[in-house]
């Protein structure tokens, strides 16, 4: 006969117990865990309209005949915003247009203008119908240059 370690339980009753305790927590500490973070039936709230598109905005700066740094564009219309300033004392010819790298577009010109060296010029142009891809402003001359393209809208 097997000896009885109390109360009349045996090792197997005893850890049979012991198992059944926690497993009987474990399910406790989960429904605990569900209700703490139930926060009622799901309501369908009505999807907010998008906004505008944001409106793209490239900077590009240089000087004299080299072109720009290559920079995307998504294509729609664009107002430019351009400055040119001369050397001191010295007038230039300064023509910038731009160019889309390995696509259909060809030349847009931003600005074609003389100065004498007595200021810079700053104006605004249009480009209409670009389409999406990769650019450079192409520069000819030697004055110094900024041009903004400014999605319109």
């Amino acid at each position: 006969m097997r000896p009885s370690h109390g109360y009349g339980f045996t090792r197997t009753s005893i850890v049979a117990a012991v198992v059944a305790v926690v497993i009987g927590l474990v399910v406790v500490a989960i429904f605990v865990d569900y209700i703490a973070n139930y926060h009622g039936p799901r309501v369908a709230m009505p999807r907010e309209s998008p906004g505008p598109a944001p409106t793209e905005r490239i900077s590009q700066a240089g000087e004299g005949t080299a072109p720009s740094a290559p920079f995307e564009l998504m294509g729609v219309d664009y107002d430019i915003d351009w400055t040119v300033t001369p050397h001191v004392d010295t007038g230039c010819f300064q023509a910038l247009t731009l160019e889309q790298i390995n696509g259909p577009y060809i030349g847009g010109t931003i600005v074609s203008v003389s100065l004498d060296g007595s200021g810079p010029a700053s104006g605004t142009s249009f480009l209409y119908g670009v389409p999406a891809g990769r650019y450079y402003i192409s520069a000819s001359s030697d004055c110094a240059w900024t041009v903004t393209l400014i999605q319109s809208d």
